[in-house]
């Protein structure tokens, strides 16, 4: 968007000092990591450093903008290319995605991310007792800065179930998201779709 001519977007430090078209080219080359010396059962092995240090960076930078309002989602990255954890999504805008689960502010700046390696390979603690969804949630919250006690936590369908909300209630933490109804285990909810619990 630097290159764009709009003028919300366009910034002419970036488009002065490197063509576009040489700016896309520069990924093509560019290694994070040793390839005769990737972890053996990792599907993101030859980025996993970069996802590392990358969340390393988010999480340090988070204390600017920190707030115990947090929204936990999924994020897409479009990719057209063949690999084991792409996803072809029908119906969404983005169709064929890398998928990554996602720790942000309000104000949208993310301070943590998970790529998805598909149901078997993303080993998370309670998963099998609690969901994936739910237990994503929990690894998350754990990679959230300790500078805070109460984080009110935002999630959609996919992630919430009651226990989940039993768990972080006991955690001293709060969650709200609109819940799917053969997931309020037969608690009578008419006319609700949301379940806030403080």
């Amino acid at each position: 968007m630097f290159w764009e001519t709009k003028s919300d977007v366009h910034n002419e430090l970036v488009a002065r000092s490197i063509r576009r078209n040489r700016f896309l080219e520069i990924p093509q080359y560019l290694h994070t990591c040793d390839n005769l010396d990737l972890p053996e059962h990792d599907k993101f092995g030859k980025l996993r450093q970069y996802f590392d240090m990358l969340n390393e960076f988010f999480g340090k930078n988070s204390k600017y903008l920190l707030t115990s309002n947090i929204s936990i989602d999924e994020t897409m990255v479009p990719y057209y290319g063949k690999h084991s954890t792409t996803q072809h999504i029908h119906g969404k805008p983005i169709r064929f995605v890398y998928k990554l689960w996602s720790v942000c502010t309000p104000s949208g700046y993310l301070i943590h991310f998970i790529p998805y390696e598909g149901p078997k390979a993303n080993q998370l603690p309670m998963k099998d007792s609690i969901g994936l969804g739910a237990a994503v949630v929990l690894n998350l919250l754990h990679k959230l800065p300790k500078d805070i006690d109460h984080y009110s936590l935002y999630f959609d369908n996919f992630f919430i179930g009651l226990p989940l909300l039993d768990i972080l209630l006991e955690m001293g933490h709060a969650g709200t998201g609109t819940i799917r109804e053969n997931r309020t285990e037969k608690c009578p909810l008419p006319g609700m779709t949301t379940v806030l619990l403080h």
